[in-house]
């Protein structure tokens, strides 16, 4: 046999093996059966295949090229948005605020009243004076303190503590004041309602003292002390001193009776004033 120029082989008839030259027998390579993968068992198939699975799962999830951002319009609705929750719900947290300063008023009323009844029973039902003169100044504030523990009680929550003027008789900020309103024959009855001057006068003369106002808010820039005193006689409102607007457009008072009660603020003049037994 014999080789052309481009490596075939030539048949000449001659069946001896070819003469292949020593380099191209030293590329011939014997084949290497111990590289050839064998198929795996049934068990080790399962083992890989699981082996597989659990390397797929815990894999770092691929992240987006790109993050999403809010818009300029987004986040102008969501402004918006809460600017109208807040717009809702502001008033009603302004009344219930102002509601609790109102309750809270009440509750301090409650306290004067069972002080003052505590000074009726140890002064022979005698009214406390409204004001007494002498070498010091003496409210009835003063001659009710010693039957309450609370400090400030005086002060309505609801109140300005630090007024631009202080007119009470004795210099304190006060913002609770004594009716000192006599109403000449309200009912036209021929009988004079009026409350004689507290410190002249006991409860037991007076018919109804459930429905008489002794104690109401007051406006500590207005001799605070004494309410109604200088409308004695006349229909006008709101009384002198009276702060008539200080809870809810509206005020708190205490009865000669007792209880506390809150009052629109309208004319009522007839429960100022009373009759005498």
């Amino acid at each position: 046999m014999q080789w052309n120029t481009h490596g075939t082989i030539l048949d000449t008839g001659d069946t001896s093996p070819p003469d292949i030259p020593n380099a191209r027998l030293r590329k011939l390579k014997p084949l290497n059966r111990s590289r050839v993968p064998r198929p795996l068992k049934p068990d080790r198939r399962q083992a890989a295949m699981k082996n597989a699975t659990w390397v797929s799962l815990v894999k770092k999830p691929v992240r987006p090229t790109c993050s999403r951002r809010f818009t300029l319009l987004e986040l102008l609705v969501v402004i918006a948005i809460i600017a109208l929750l807040a717009g809702l719900l502001l008033p009603a947290l302004v009344r219930a605020r102002a509601k609790a300063k109102a309750t809270s008023c009440m509750a301090q009323m409650t306290q004067m009243s069972l002080a003052m009844h505590m000074y009726l029973d140890d002064n022979d039902d005698w009214l406390p004076p409204l004001r007494r003169s002498g070498g010091q100044i003496l409210l009835f504030t003063d001659y009710l303190q010693d039957y309450l523990d609370t400090p400030g009680i005086w002060l309505c929550p609801a109140g300005d503590r630090n007024p631009p003027r202080i007119d009470s008789a004795n210099g304190m900020v006060l913002h609770y004041g004594m009716s000192y309103y006599d109403y000449d024959d309200l009912d036209l009855d021929g009988i004079n309602n009026h409350l004689p001057g507290p410190g002249a006068a006991r409860v037991r003369i007076v018919a109804e003292p459930e429905a008489v106002i002794y104690f109401a808010d007051a406006d500590p820039q207005s001799s605070p002390e004494n309410i109604g005193g200088a409308q004695s006689g006349t229909e006008e409102w709101p009384l002198t001193s009276l702060d008539e607007k200080r809870h809810m457009n509206g005020y708190n008072a205490l009865y000669l009776g007792g209880r506390v009660d809150w009052k629109r603020n309208e004319p009522n003049h007839i429960e100022w004033a009373v009759k005498v037994k």
